[in-house]
C-alpha cells in the first residue's frame, strides 16, 4: 500500500488538522469514557477536542499562505521590530529612556524608526516584494506577536541597565564608556 500524498504544505496541513479535529469532536464522549487516569474527570476528550479544534481554526486562519512563508515573515519582521525598540533603547547607555525626551528625543532616530517601520510594510504587503523575498501579509494577531517580540527586546535591555545601576556596576563599566548622554 503506499500514501499518495508525496508532499505537505499550509493549505493542505491545515486541511488535515481540520479533518483531525473533526474526528476527535466526533469521538469526544468515547474518549471522555477512556479517561482513567490519574483521576477518571470525563473531560479529556473534550479538551483535546477543543484545543484541536483552535489548532484547526488558527491554521484555517492563514488563508492561501503557506507555514513557511508566514513563519519567514514573522520572524523577519521580529527582527527587525526588535532592532526599531534596541535603537530607541541605545539613546542611554545606562539611564533609562522610558521618558518622553529618552523615546522622541531625537528626531533622527525617529526618522529612521519610521522608514524602517515604511520598508517593512512594504516586504510584508507589497506583491513584487513578496514575490522577490518569499514573504506573506500577516494578520493583526501576526502583527501582535512581532511587536511582543519587539517589546521584549526592549524590556531586557531596560532590565539590565537596571540592574547595572542597582548593583553599582555603573561605575566600573562607566570607565569603559563613559557616553551616558544620549546619542
Amino acid at each position: 500500500m503506499t500514501v499518495g500524498i508525496a508532499y505537505i504544505n499550509g493549505p493542505r496541513l491545515a486541511r488535515s488538522v481540520s479533518a483531525a479535529a473533526d474526528w476527535v469532536a466526533a469521538g469526544r464522549e468515547e474518549i471522555n469514557r477512556l479517561n482513567v487516569f490519574p483521576v477518571p474527570d470525563g473531560d479529556t476528550g473534550t479538551n483535546f477536542s477543543l484545543t484541536l479544534r483552535a489548532v484547526a481554526d488558527a491554521l484555517q486562519a492563514l488563508g492561501d499562505a503557506s507555514l513557511r512563508e508566514t513563519a519567514r515573515t514573522m520572524a523577519v519582521s521580529a527582527i527587525v521590530v526588535a532592532e526599531m525598540f534596541y535603537l530607541l533603547n541605545s539613546r542611554f547607555i545606562f539611564a533609562p529612556v522610558t521618558t518622553i525626551d529618552g523615546l522622541t528625543g531625537n528626531r533622527y532616530v525617529l526618522v529612521a524608526i519610521l522608514a524602517c517601520l515604511l520598508l517593512q510594510l512594504g516586504y510584508v504587503y507589497l506583491p513584487p516584494l513578496q514575490a522577490v523575498f518569499g514573504s506573506a501579509a500577516l494578520d493583526s494577531s501576526e502583527w501582535m506577536k512581532v511587536a511582543g517580540a519587539g517589546l521584549l527586546v526592549f524590556l531586557v535591555a531596560e532590565l539590565e541597565k537596571l540592574v547595572i545601576r542597582r548593583t553599582g556596576l555603573v561605575g566600573r563599566l562607566s570607565v569603559a564608556a563613559p557616553a551616558t548622554q544620549p546619542s
